[in-house]
């Protein structure tokens, strides 16, 4: 028998959380110690070379155990004049929450003191970007934005930090994203620094990692976002920051300010294990 009636498939979504106003730690004494007299005798090894500073528009920085990758994230940093609002945006690991999720809290727990968001920011973010949202079960266990915030923390203890993280995309999505957030940056007093929380591809030898990485981070030193996704998705390399490196080099493509990309660090995994049978690569960028 025929019908007209409709037929309704029932998806289940998400709702955004707005939780409360502090987001506790949620990965320290897995990627970073959670006493506070260990966390920052590692920062000071971390921090132990001086550098002279200056400002730039974005930078990239890896986000596995501080073990691991710590060094090269704190010789990024060390070289920036970080600015009073810092936006860190990295892909999302776990299945909590929305796709596209800011994180909707005022201040960032650390075993340390804390770092202070800016929710105001974020609603702006929100009510410019389509598709992102304010949540916090999206940020509860996840560890791309907080492995930084430390780091951030010992350089600049008053800046302001606002953590985004991303699900699924496509270039079409990448680009409204890229242009609510240069329109939320062109009202801003000062530009923040945005910060790419990434590490390169994923699990495989040491030699064939290194290439894989390398055929990325070509294209992203020769300034094209959509060459990236291309080569990422052809090559299966396994960058979870690539939708947000796209996002933060065509966000400074609208705005003008993409002419200069310098790698300042890579290693991999195997660096520091001895085994180079499986390992991830980490690389840190400078970008103006």
């Amino acid at each position: 028998m025929q019908t007209t009636t409709p037929r309704f498939q029932v998806v289940n979504r998400p709702r955004a959380e707005l939780g409360t106003e502090i987001r506790p730690a949620g990965v320290a004494g897995t990627f970073y110690p959670a006493e506070p007299t260990r966390m920052n005798a590692q920062l000071d090894e971390l921090f132990h070379e001086a550098a002279e500073t200056q400002p730039w528009a974005a930078a990239m920085l890896p986000h596995a155990g501080w073990k691991y990758s710590g060094k090269i994230a704190a010789r990024v940093l060390n070289r920036i004049q970080l600015p009073s609002t810092i936006i860190v945006i990295g892909p999302k690991h776990t299945r909590d929450g929305v796709d596209w999720a800011v994180a909707p809290h005022q201040v960032w727990q650390l075993p340390d003191g804390n770092l202070n968001s800016d929710r105001g920011l974020a609603q702006q973010l929100v009510e410019q970007i389509p598709g992102l949202e304010l949540d916090a079960a999206a940020h509860r266990n996840e560890h791309a934005i907080e492995v930084e915030l430390p780091l951030i923390q010992r350089l600049a203890p008053q800046s302001k930090v606002i953590g985004i993280v991303i699900g699924s995309g496509n270039l079409e999505r990448c680009e409204e994203f890229a242009e609510g957030l240069a329109r939320v940056i062109q009202q801003m007093p000062e530009p923040p620094l945005l910060v790419i929380s990434s590490d390169m591809n994923h699990f495989a030898t040491d030699r064939e990692n290194r290439r894989l990485d390398e055929l990325a981070l070509e294209k992203m030193r020769a300034l094209d976002p959509a060459g990236l996704l291309e080569t990422v998705r052809e090559h299966h390399i396994s960058m979870c920051g690539v939708l947000p490196a796209m996002m933060v080099m065509k966000t400074l493509q609208k705005l003008g300010k993409l002419s200069q990309i310098e790698q300042v660090g890579y290693a991999t995994s195997g660096d520091v294990t001895g085994d180079s049978s499986r390992v991830v690569g980490y690389a840190g960028l400078l970008i103006n």
